[in-house]
C-alpha cells in the first residue's frame, strides 16, 4: 500500500476564474466608493448651496475634485493593470483601509455627536486616532516583510488610505445630511461660527466638507502612504521568513486540444 496517497485537490483552492474576479473586485470596489462619495458631495453642495459661496470654497472644491479623480484613475490602473506586486497590494491595502474606516468612523461619532457624554468619550476618540497610526505603520511592515520590497508596504498604504479617506469624506458628509441638529446644538459649533459671524449651518457644511477632504488627501492619501512606508522600512530590515511569491496575473486560460 502507497503510505503517501494522493491528496485531495482543496475545493476552496483559488482556480483562475476566482483569481481573475478577485483582481477585478478591488478596483470596481474603488470605483464605486469614489463615485458614491462624489454623490453624496453633489447631494450636500445642492442642498447647501451657501457654502460653496465662502471666500475659500474654490480651491477646497478644486481639492475635492483633483482627490475624487485620483481616487477613479487609482481604480481605472487597477482595472487594466497586469503587474502583480500592484494587483496584490490593492487588495491587502482595500482590507486594511475598511479597518482604518470603521475607525474613523468611530473617530468622526465620538468628536461630532456624542459631545455631550463626558470627558470619558477622549479614551474612544484618541484610541480611535492612535490606532490608525499605529495599523498604518504596522501593514506598511507586514508587506514589505512578506514580499520583501518597500514599494509593497507604499502601495498598500495607498490602497489603504483611498479607501479610508473616501470613507471618511462620506462620513462627514452624511453626518451634515443625516444629524444636522445635533451639530447645530454642538457648543463647539455654535462658538466657531459665532467668532466667524457666519450662518450656522452654512459654518458647519464647510468644516464638515473642509474635514472630509482633509481625511482624503491629507490623512489617506499622504499620510496613509506615509506611515506605511515608514513600516516597510521597518519590516525590510527586520529578519523575516521567507519571501512569499506574488502570484502571476491569471490571464486567459485555453482548453488543452484533444
Amino acid at each position: 500500500m502507497n503510505p503517501h496517497p494522493m491528496a485531495r485537490p482543496d475545493p476552496d483552492a483559488p482556480t483562475p476564474t476566482r483569481r481573475v474576479a478577485a483582481f477585478r473586485l478591488t478596483p470596481f470596489g474603488l470605483l464605486g466608493a469614489a463615485l458614491a462619495a462624489a454623490a453624496i458631495s453633489a447631494v450636500l453642495l445642492t442642498r447647501y448651496p451657501a457654502a460653496t459661496h465662502l471666500h475659500d470654497s474654490g480651491p477646497l472644491l478644486v481639492v475635492l475634485a483633483a482627490g475624487l479623480c485620483s481616487a477613479v484613475g487609482i481604480a481605472a490602473t487597477g482595472l487594466v493593470t497586469r503587474a502583480p506586486l500592484l494587483q496584490t497590494t490593492a487588495r491587502l491595502g482595500t482590507r486594511w483601509g475598511v479597518v482604518f474606516g470603521a475607525l474613523w468612523i468611530l473617530e468622526m461619532t465620538v468628536a461630532n455627536e456624542w459631545y455631550g457624554l463626558g470627558t470619558w468619550r477622549l479614551v474612544p476618540y484618541f484610541g480611535s486616532i492612535v490606532g490608525v497610526l499605529v495599523l498604518n505603520i504596522l501593514a506598511g511592515a507586514l508587506a514589505a516583510r512578506r514580499y520583501r520590497r518597500i514599494a509593497a508596504g507604499s502601495l498598500v498604504g495607498l490602497w489603504g488610505g483611498l479607501v479610508s479617506g473616501l470613507v471618511g469624506l462620506a462620513t462627514m458628509q452624511l453626518q451634515v445630511l443625516l444629524t444636522l441638529p445635533t451639530l447645530r446644538a454642538d457648543p463647539q459649533n455654535i462658538a466657531e461660527a459665532t467668532r466667524a459671524h457666519a450662518d450656522l449651518t452654512t459654518n458647519i457644511v464647510a468644516d464638515q466638507t473642509t474635514a472630509g477632504i482633509s481625511h482624503l488627501i491629507v490623512v489617506g492619501m499622504i499620510a496613509g502612504t506615509a506611515l506605511a512606508t515608514l513600516g516597510a522600512l521597518i519590516g525590510r530590515v527586520v529578519p523575516g521568513t521567507k519571501t512569499a511569491a506574488i502570484p502571476a496575473y491569471p490571464g486567459p486560460t485555453t482548453a488543452p486540444g484533444p
